[in-house]
């Protein structure tokens, strides 16, 4: 393999490396962040677990006055069972929202300047070609003349000599055939020499538009890689929330603006949030999401089944890109090996 094979492939494994890492940090925070709340779930079910009342009296009292905000707001087009899953991760979903269509966006430019530069450098390579013809025609040119000029000069010296004619009675006309030969060499080789720069000007274009090409395949295997990992979280980390939610998304998104000021709510969870943090739970801001868990335990059976089948799909989707990233390390090894 040479040299500029290998470090083309060694980048394009380095790509993917960077890209299956993310994947592999993605779930590994995923399931960090599920392992939190089953365990805080199960807390509930401790027999010596003595705040249990007290939880369930706030998360109930968080959830009676969450209620009443909201369904003010939003005015009986969304429930709650639909909005919380939403609001759970509203910022996370809005930036991934916008690093998608920001990454489409350049994608398609991309695209669109990786035509123009092949067009250039087709049409740049064809011009060279011209200029290669053009340069070996005025090549040919000018070596066929001198050779006969050369010859030219030969036979004459021959004709003088041989016929013992004085040289100094033709003097003017062998100046003057002298001369215009001398400037036909000369202008014949000034062409071919302007046809050769030429040819180094469109060679030194078209590794110009080379490079400008790869930088461009670069610049859209790096956006690929980041689509890709935006695509497979929404597929499957946000593979929870349900079609109809997304289509509410916009209005839930106005509505959870004016739920963020409420007094009346921020005291509710913030009560709510101290006696969890009191009691050592791993994660208690996300029981703010989830507050009917915390008391209602049909939804707490629920919520754990939900949180069990996300915890399966995170550690298949870990296992799978942990081999990929094996996989990618074993080539690279042997590539390097031979």
């Amino acid at each position: 393999m040479n040299t500029k094979r290998r470090l083309s492939d060694d980048l394009s494994n380095d790509s993917e490396i960077l890209s299956e890492k993310r994947f592999v940090k993605l779930y590994k925070e995923e399931l960090e962040s599920i392992e939190k709340q089953i365990h805080d779930l199960k807390k509930l079910d401790q027999k010596d677990f003595d705040v249990k009342p007290e939880v369930e009296d706030k998360a109930r009292l968080y959830y009676r006055t969450f209620a009443r905000e909201f369904y003010d707001v939003c005015e009986g087009r969304v429930s709650d069972e639909e909005f919380f899953d939403l609001w759970e991760r509203e910022e996370e979903l809005k930036a991934g929202l916008n690093s998608i269509n920001s990454l489409e966006g350049e994608q398609k430019q991309l695209e669109k300047e990786l035509v123009h530069a092949n067009e250039d450098e087709t049409m740049m390579n064809g011009k060279i070609k011209a200029v290669q013809e053009k340069r070996r025609n005025k090549k040919a040119l000018f070596i066929s003349f001198l050779c006969m000029a050369a010859a030219v000069c030969g036979v004459s010296a021959g004709y003088l000599y041989h016929f013992e004619m004085n040289a100094k009675d033709y003097l003017w006309q062998l100046s003057a055939g002298a001369v215009i030969i001398l400037l036909l060499l000369v202008i014949l080789f000034q062409s071919q020499r302007k046809a050769g720069d030429q040819l180094k000007l469109l060679e030194m274009m078209v590794t110009h538009k080379s490079h400008t090409g790869k930088r461009l395949e670069d610049d859209k295997r790096e956006i690929g890689n980041d689509l890709k990992f935006y695509y497979e979280k929404f597929e499957k980390v946000f593979s929870y929330i349900s079609p109809e939610q997304w289509k509410l998304f916009d209005f839930c998104g106005k509505v959870s603006a004016r739920l963020r000021f409420s007094d009346a709510i921020l005291e509710a969870s913030n009560d709510l949030e101290r006696l969890l943090e009191k009691n050592q739970w791993d994660n208690p801001g996300i029981w703010m999401y989830h507050p009917k868990v915390l008391y209602d335990l049909i939804k707490r059976k629920d919520y754990l089944n939900t949180l069990n089948d996300r915890k399966d799909i995170c550690n298949q989707e870990l296992i799978r890109h942990e081999q990929i990233l094996e996989g990618i390390g074993e080539q690279a090894d042997s590539e390097t090996i031979e």
